[in-house]
């Protein structure tokens, strides 16, 4: 629940894409999921919009199925009836005003009774943004009244460099307020993404090592086993930089890098997640010194890629954060598709021992916290002990706290993300700050890619290019993914 929450007021939540591969696979089990825990007003509708010719009922059937395969036995026709009763569908082509009519007319007309409060949430691809938004503002939907708010909620990659950014929010804000704004990421609902903080500022025994004098150096993976799937139209207009790396891997990285928010209300947060996001640097003089992009083997064969396609399906990148905490220490992250495993999780090697205590029985291998995001999300501590028995000998153990679910109620990243943006919790949505701040780092580098299109090819199943390993290795390093266990459940 969020910080200071208010009982919710009537809401109508306006879904924009509501067939599309991100409403039935993660909106909807979500909305359901709250409903049925009751976290939702009393007073709920939603509305599906959609380019499909679909009639109600037909629209509600292929929200069960979706909802069916979620949940499973455990769905139960009592509750899905009375969820269903809150769900109607209309047909409505992005570019034509004369269907926003009819829009405006269906969401206007129970605010003919009571006012209702509108949560529209644009899960389509971005190109269609600027369409809705001149159409919504032509039939004054975002009206504001007394009592009731307005609030949009817009998915990732907000534009597609520093420039187009911009643009799309100067194009939104003649619509909607900052505070009506809400940018998802929503690797930022995830738990262990929230229990960074947590375990960082809740415990005296981490705090005071988390800096270059205890820590080695950082390294971030968000690999993902398949492939682009149904998405190569978008993807391959996007790629790996835009898609993963602007927004999930300098997200997680700020929650790591950033120094103690003065409280755990949303402008406190967001200031220490830019402060971060405002002193990244590379690791090198030339941008093919630290960033390395690669194609997996067989992308450009996939459906709806060019042939010729020079798109990244991998990008790994040497930072800085340029603070006296983070001084000349090294975060080496990387994303990618058709890797060798699915998985995200943040490692945290600490420096060795200066003094060889125990000589000759001393270990080399150090410490190293890992915090997986995804799957079996959970925390482990690799440290050095005694080896039982006569002797000095040491051995590495691993302590570990592992989830049985996402969090402790079972609710996942869009559960949270949804119900603080219905009551205006804004601490897991990025800032438009911070959304330039990243892109005012990564555009330099789509421009090198553009120019110069470095990007090597890698086979699918393995953990990318070795270019990427190379990062690692000329500092005298090596990636630490699966080093740990963690929780491994399903491996």
């Amino acid at each position: 629940m969020p910080l200071n929450a208010t009982p919710l007021t009537p809401i109508t939540l306006i879904i924009f894409g509501a067939t599309g591969n991100l409403a039935t696979t993660r909106l909807f089990p979500a909305i359901f999921h709250l409903y049925k825990d009751q976290y939702t007003p009393k007073d709920f509708r939603i509305l599906g919009i959609a380019r499909r010719e679909l009639t109600n009922d037909a629209f509600r059937m292929l929200v069960r199925d979706v909802i069916k395969q979620y949940f499973g036995s455990s769905l139960k026709e009592q509750e899905w009836s009375s969820f269903a009763s809150l769900i109607e569908y209309q047909q409505l082509d992005f570019s034509k005003r004369r269907d926003y009519d009819n829009l405006c007319t269906l969401i206007g007309r129970d605010d003919v009774k009571k006012p209702r409060s509108k949560l529209y949430y644009l899960a389509v691809a971005p190109e269609y943004y600027a369409a809705i938004f001149d159409h919504i503002e032509h039939c004054e939907l975002p009206m504001r009244k007394k009592g009731v708010w307005t609030r949009v909620v817009i998915e990732k990659p907000f534009g597609t460099d520093f420039e187009s950014a911009m643009q799309l929010n100067n194009r939104l804000q003649k619509i909607f307020h900052e505070d009506e704004i809400y940018r998802i990421d929503h690797y930022l609902g995830k738990e262990t993404v929230q229990n960074i903080l947590a375990f960082r500022f809740a415990n005296g025994m981490f705090e005071p090592l988390w800096n270059h004098e205890f820590i080695d150096h950082v390294q971030m993976t968000v690999a993902e086993d398949d492939g682009v799937g149904a998405r190569g139209a978008f993807y391959d207009k996007t790629g790996a930089l835009r898609d993963v790396g602007q927004n999930h891997l300098l997200q997680l990285l700020a929650h790591i890098a950033m120094e103690k928010p003065k409280t755990l209300q949303p402008d406190d947060l967001r200031t220490a997640r830019l402060d971060v996001l405002r002193k990244l640097k590379g690791g090198g003089p030339h941008v093919d010194d630290w960033v390395v992009s690669g194609q997996y083997d067989g992308y450009t064969r996939e459906e709806n890629i060019h042939p010729s396609s020079k798109t990244e399906t991998f990008v790994s990148l040497k930072l800085f954060v340029d603070t006296p905490r983070w001084n000349d220490i090294p975060f080496y992250v990387r994303t990618g598709k058709k890797l060798a495993r699915d998985v995200t999780e943040v490692s945290i090697q600490f420096r060795k021992p200066v003094q060889k205590f125990f000589g000759h029985a001393d270990n080399d291998e150090t410490n190293i916290l890992t915090l997986r995001i995804q799957p079996d999300e959970g925390i482990a501590l690799r440290l050095n002990v005694k080896r039982a028995g006569h002797g000095r000998d040491l051995q590495q153990v691993e302590m570990n706290y592992c989830y049985k679910h996402p969090s402790a109620d079972g609710h996942e990243a869009y559960d949270t993300l949804l119900l603080d943006a219905m009551h205006g919790d804004q601490s897991l949505f990025p800032h438009l700050d911070e959304v330039m701040a990243s892109w005012k780092f990564v555009t330099p580098m789509l421009g090198s890619r553009k120019t110069k299109r470095t990007v090597v090819l890698y086979p699918q199943g393995s953990w990318g290019p070795k270019e990427a390993d190379e990062l690692l290795v000329r500092d005298g390093r090596a990636w630490l993914t699966g080093a740990l266990q963690v929780c491994d459940i399903h491996h």
